[in-house]
């Protein structure tokens, strides 16, 4: 997940001395670095140090640990679990609220730089105004929104804050209060609004004039089944869920979680009445199977959803070689990603010195093969290549695959240069084995 301070407000983790206890220590300065008494910083969520995790990453014990900064600016979050990192938010009345990323309670103390509100962003043409609520209307602290598109009277757009023009996030405050500014006046953002415990919502009805947009969040359904290998509960295994939908009006975003020791799983606050597959992800299968894409909707609101097991099956392997057409040498480290369509799931193989690659445990379905070396594109030579974009190849995988040759071309791809049969092209190679370079 990206986060990045709003109008240059600075939250940053400095690290010191080695500590022997748990205790997360730290303090709270203005950007003229005076102490910042009152603001309450707050365990948001947490992630494992190493491996896979069956906590969603709110679901962690320490998750909602919360202090207070004193007249010095300091506080002290007691006794969090070593073995994690934790993303901690900071939060005052008249201040930007502000992130610190994978803080690590075993070392010493971390700061946040807390920028006030100034006046100037409040120019209502200018300024987006909003509160998130819960079901019951309380305010949601800590709600992130995060603009990926604009509404002028020139049309639609989406991007990043640079092609936008909006501050990139905004935090709410202690009454679920947020601001965003933007470059353009009289306009109507479309955000992304994420906060602990409750479902993600996309909201596109932003628009700057004085309003304050109320944004309500619901809690969501719990997804929860089991992973199994012969009806045997199978531990340390990633399940992802993602949208059957990528409009990106309505895109939310893919999750994952990994499975206790009984195999069993929990995906927590996943929208309502949508439509999701639910996959395990290649990466942690690796040396023990397959698990296919199941395709579910979601019930309503507050409901737990039990999808029973999800079972490991043979997967297919996938061997070949990366070959530069001018006889050129692969760069060390070059990687080739093996992507799900139907998944939001990639597997990524680091290439030999002779471009060589070997994958396995691979589900049935629909993948797409991309690599890149600076200076080359996908040589029009290689069967599979997507004719819709150029940059790799495309095609489902059914069978194990030996040899198959990724062919690259001194150049740069031109997406572009697609001509009229396109179209039918990528919907035949949709239904069909991938290839590569087939010599003669």
């Amino acid at each position: 997940m990206r986060i990045a301070s709003c109008s240059a407000i600075l939250g940053f983790l400095a690290v010191t001395a080695w500590s022997e206890n748990s205790n997360l220590i730290g303090r709270v300065v203005t950007s003229d670095e005076s102490a910042l008494e009152g603001t309450t910083v707050y365990v948001w969520t947490a992630s494992q140090k190493e491996g896979t995790s069956p906590y969603c990453p709110s679901c962690y014990p320490d998750c909602g640990k919360k202090a207070v900064s004193d007249k010095d600016g300091r506080f002290m979050i007691p006794a969090l679990d070593s073995t994690l990192r934790f993303r901690i938010l900071a939060v005052k009345e008249g201040y930007m609220p502000t992130f610190a990323e994978n803080v690590d309670a075993a070392y010493g103390e971390i700061m946040f730089v807390l920028g006030e509100i100034s006046e100037d962003r409040l120019e209502p043409n200018y300024t987006v105004a909003g509160r998130v609520i819960d079901p019951e209307g309380n305010p949601v602290v800590g709600a992130i929104v995060e603009p990926f598109g604009m509404k002028t009277s020139r049309g639609s757009s989406y991007g990043g804050e640079r092609r936008l023009g909006v501050d990139p996030i905004a935090v709410t405050n202690e009454n679920g209060e947020f601001i965003l500014t933007l470059s353009k006046p009289d306009a109507t953002l479309y955000a992304h609004v994420s906060a602990r415990d409750f479902a993600v919502k996309n909201v596109h009805t932003l628009s700057t004039g004085g309003e304050v947009h109320e944004v309500s969040l619901n809690r969501g359904v719990t997804v929860a089944g089991y992973v199994r290998e012969n009806g045997t509960g199978l531990e340390n295994v990633e399940v992802g869920i993602v949208q059957t939908d990528r409009n990106s009006h309505t895109f939310l975003g893919d999750h994952s979680v990994g499975t206790f020791d009984t195999g069993y799983f929990e995906l927590p606050n996943m929208q309502a009445e949508t439509e999701y597959y639910v996959y395990g992800i290649m990466a942690s299968l690796q040396g023990k199977g397959s698990i296919p894409v199941r395709k579910i909707s979601t019930e309503r609101n507050g409901e737990r959803m039990d999808i029973g097991s999800l079972d490991i099956e043979s997967g297919y392997s996938l061997r070949g070689q990366v070959v530069l057409s001018d006889g050129g040498a692969i760069p060390p480290k070059t990687r080739l990603s093996i992507g799900r369509d139907d998944a939001w799931d990639s597997l990524f193989c680091e290439l030999d010195e002779d471009g060589r690659f070997a994958a396995s445990d691979l589900p049935s379905g629909e993948y797409n093969i991309n690599v890149h070396v600076a200076g080359y594109r996908m040589s029009e030579k290689n069967y599979s290549l997507d004719p819709l974009n150029k940059f790799g190849l495309m095609g489902v995988i059914t069978s194990d695959i030996e040899n198959l040759t990724v062919l690259l071309e001194p150049g740069k791809a031109d997406p572009n240069s697609h001509g009229p049969d396109a179209g039918p092209r990528y919907q035949q190679l949709k239904q069909e084995e991938i290839r590569g370079w087939e010599k003669k």
